[in-house]
């Protein structure tokens, strides 16, 4: 990241068997005016296709497909924490639809707390 651009964006959608749900909260998260993020889907102990088939066949290269067999939120928000690229992650919903003036467009990096720390996942 350079002066004064805005950190590259990362977010992560879980997911489990809704992808009507999840191609609105896909379509809103790409509307976002961010000049720079990824969307990244964990879709979480699949028992049928559609989640895949939606992200390849409808959003292709724009939105990164994982799946993780292990049930659980928690598991797939780490899945997709591991291989995100972002310098900032966020995580929504698979049922949110995202204001265009909202995240990503404005993730700014916080300043650490002195004393804090961050476990790795």
């Amino acid at each position: 990241m350079t002066c004064g651009e805005p950190p590259y964006a990362s977010v992560v959608v879980a997911t489990r068997e809704r992808a009507g749900q999840l191609a609105r909260a896909l379509d809103s998260l790409l509307a976002q005016d961010h000049p720079r993020f990824e969307v990244v889907v964990v879709d979480n102990a699949p028992v049928s296709g559609d989640t895949r088939e939606l992200v390849r066949r409808t959003y292709g290269e724009r939105v990164r497909y994982l799946c993780e067999p292990v049930p659980g939120l928690a598991v797939a928000h780490n899945t997709g924490l591991a291989h995100t690229r972002g310098e900032v992650v966020a995580f929504t919903d698979d049922d949110v639809v995202a204001d265009p003036a909202g995240s990503p467009n404005s993730p700014r990096p916080s300043p650490p707390t002195p004393g804090s720390a961050v476990s790795p996942a």
